[in-house]
């Protein structure tokens, strides 16, 4: 994907981070769903804040999505990300480990990568 696409859906999911963020007088399933669109919306964002380079915004995309889940893997995963190309070192390790219950594929790749010396862009590379 584009540079372009990236930066637009990062504009996108700002908004709808936005325009729900104060919508706290929901009830019921409407709150249920707010949440729920929340929580997609910063993580979305993570990701692109991820593939532009802009790590600090990442990470704080994806500490509101643990704010809403503590114990999203790819909340923490993302967090994780950000933290191996800060440190380059084994930190992220504690954030996907961290209340992961489930041994998924998804988490296998993520702690095989969190060693010293192994490549950053072992799942998204980086166009920096």
């Amino acid at each position: 994907m584009q540079a372009g696409k990236f930066k637009l859906a990062k504009f996108q999911y700002s908004r709808i981070v936005e325009y729900l963020q104060f919508s706290d007088t929901l009830e019921g399933e409407y709150s249920i769903e707010r949440d729920r669109l929340l929580l997609a919306a910063h993580l979305n964002s993570a990701l692109c804040h991820l593939k532009l380079g802009n790590d600090v915004t990442a990470r704080e995309s994806a500490d509101r999505a643990l704010e809403l889940d503590g114990k999203n893997e790819k909340a923490l995963f993302r967090r994780g990300m950000v933290r191996r190309w800060f440190l380059a070192s084994l930190c992220c390790r504690d954030d996907v480990l961290q209340d992961c219950s489930s041994r998924t594929k998804f988490l296998a790749l993520a702690l095989g990568s969190c060693g010293l010396g192994l490549k950053k862009t072992w799942l998204w590379p980086r166009d920096a």
